[in-house]
This record gives C-alpha cells, sequence and structure tokens, in this order.
C-alpha cells in the first residue's frame, strides 16, 4: 500500500469541532487504561483509498465492492479489505515524525478487543466504499475506418439508398404476384408502377429503411421477377400468368366442354341407335383435341 505510511503519519489530532461525525476522531479508552484517539472513519478511508487502488483497480457496484482486470468482474468483501486494513496498520514502522493519530492507531490495533478493531476498520470501510468510482462496463472499442472522403461518402449513400429500393420493389413484385384477387393477363408498366410506389409509401411510415423506388428500378426488378415487358397497343405492359394448377383446371374443363359439343353434334346429324351411342361417345374422346 504505497505511500499508507507517510500519509498517515502526516495527520494529527482532530479537533471535537467536527460537525460530520465521521470526521471527528473516535476516542475510545484500552483494557490496559490508556485513551487512543483515532482518525474519524472518513479521515482514514480517504487515506487509505488510494492505497488500496494503487493495489488493484476497485470500484463501487451498488453496496459492493468489486475489481476487474479489465474482463471478468469479482466481488471484494469487505471483511476481506478490513483484513487487509488491519495487517497494514499492524505492519506500520516506527516514525519520528508520526502524529498521535499513527501512534494510537497502533497501538488500537495491537491491544483493542478484536471486535471493537473489526466495528471501527467495517466502518472505515464503509467510508472507502462511498468513495470509489461506480463500476461500469468497458466496451471494447470498435477500430475506427478511416475518414470517407465526400465522394466516397456521397457513394456509399447512394448505394445504400439503391439497396433498399430493389429491396422495396421486390417485396412488392413478388406479394402481388402472390395475390390471389389479382387475376392473370395484362397489366401497364406504368400503372403497377404507381400502385407500388402507393403501397411503398406507406411502408415507410412503418420501417425507415424502406425506400421509393424511381421507375428504372422498379422496372428492371418487375422485368426479373415478371418477365420483360411487352407492347400491347404502343404501351408497355406485364403480364402475369395463372399458376399452374389453375391452367390446369381451365385445360381440363375446356377439354371436357369440346367432346361434350362434339357427342351432341354427331348424336343430332346421324342417326345412332342408342346401343351404340356409348361407342360414339368413346371415338370422340380418343379424338386429338384443339384446344
Amino acid at each position: 500500500m504505497t505511500d499508507f505510511p507517510a500519509d498517515l503519519a502526516a495527520l494529527r489530532d482532530g479537533g471535537p469541532w467536527q460537525r460530520t461525525t465521521a470526521l471527528r476522531p473516535v476516542t475510545l479508552k484500552l483494557d490496559s487504561g490508556l485513551s487512543v484517539e483515532l482518525p474519524g472513519p472518513r479521515v482514514l478511508a480517504d487515506v487509505v483509498r488510494p492505497a488500496l487502488i494503487a493495489a488493484r483497480p476497485l470500484f463501487r457496484d451498488g453496496g459492493a465492492i468489486v475489481t476487474t482486470d479489465g474482463q471478468d468482474v469479482r466481488p471484494i468483501a469487505d471483511d476481506a479489505l478490513s483484513g487487509e486494513l488491519r495487517q497494514a496498520i499492524a505492519a506500520l514502522p516506527d516514525r519520528d515524525d508520526a502524529g498521535r493519530p499513527y501512534t494510537d492507531l497502533r497501538l488500537f490495533v495491537a491491544e483493542a478487543e478484536p471486535d471493537t478493531v473489526a466495528a471501527y476498520l467495517a466502518d472505515v470501510v464503509r467510508h472507502v466504499r462511498a468513495g470509489l468510482r461506480p463500476y461500469r462496463e468497458v466496451k471494447p472499442v470498435a477500430e475506427r475506418a478511416p475518414a470517407m472522403t465526400p465522394a466516397e461518402r456521397q457513394r456509399t449513400r447512394r448505394e445504400r439508398i439503391r439497396a433498399a429500393q430493389v429491396a422495396a420493389s421486390e417485396d412488392w413484385v413478388r406479394a402481388w404476384l402472390e395475390d390471389d384477387d389479382v387475376a392473370p393477363g395484362a397489366y401497364a408498366a406504368a400503372d403497377l408502377y404507381e400502385v407500388a410506389v402507393g403501397a411503398i409509401e406507406d411502408w415507410i411510415e412503418d420501417d425507415d429503411e424502406v425506400a421509393v423506388p424511381g421507375r428504372k428500378t422498379f422496372y428492371a426488378v418487375a422485368d426479373r421477377l415478371i418477365g420483360r415487358r411487352r407492347v400491347i397497343d404502343g404501351t408497355a405492359h406485364y403480364r402475369k400468368e395463372a399458376a399452374m394448377d389453375q391452367v390446369y383446371e381451365d385445360v381440363v374443363e375446356r377439354a371436357a366442354q369440346i367432346v361434350a359439343e362434339r357427342v351432341i353434334a354427331h348424336a343430332a346429324t346421324v342417326a345412332t341407335p342408342e346401343p351404340f351411342m356409348a361407342k360414339a361417345m368413346n371415338t370422340e374422346l380418343n379424338a386429338p383435341l384443339r384446344l
């Protein structure tokens, strides 16, 4: 505990005029009949605190004293610090320049009842804790990248905005393709863009990372996900194809309709006995269909 003996030796008798109890000297009578005047608990705490901290980092964490090596944090019991102080005081050497607090404190630790010494030093440790800095978790400092030039910052900003625009376009187009309420067919590209922008603007209210795409960005995404635009009557259109299961159902329904029409037409033009009707229907069913 560096400088502890010298700092303690520099203390002189304190007067009872101190208004703060913790600063007033503590006067006790030993079993030998001698009276000792000890430094006030707060006074001694202020003397020993720098030496205790010099031995290892000490911090206040709520009602506890903790230390850390920069990675792990562990508490230090008050009793452990009290014992450390007691050993340090007991080991104090004789000094010609020491004042009464120094001399009486050595005598007190050597001759007083252990419980009395423990109670006094516990009060000192309490004031040591009160004067410690609160513990704050040290977060590793991330290595800072070199400062960007204005041109680099502008380019990075454009890239971030474009990525957000592409993501918003992809989300909207995929939702549109999966929407069963949107019937298959041709849709004007310009109309589709306006609808998409309206929806994406609503998203921005809930998510700052969303950005409204320009026409060029939106059309590039739509061309990739829907298919390239087709010009119909001089206007670019996107065509939403029916889902495969719907296509299959439509083909089966149309085939059944054609077969029925053929059978009815055949029956109306040829007087066929009823027993041969089944054969006629079978013939028509097996005939090539032109859908």
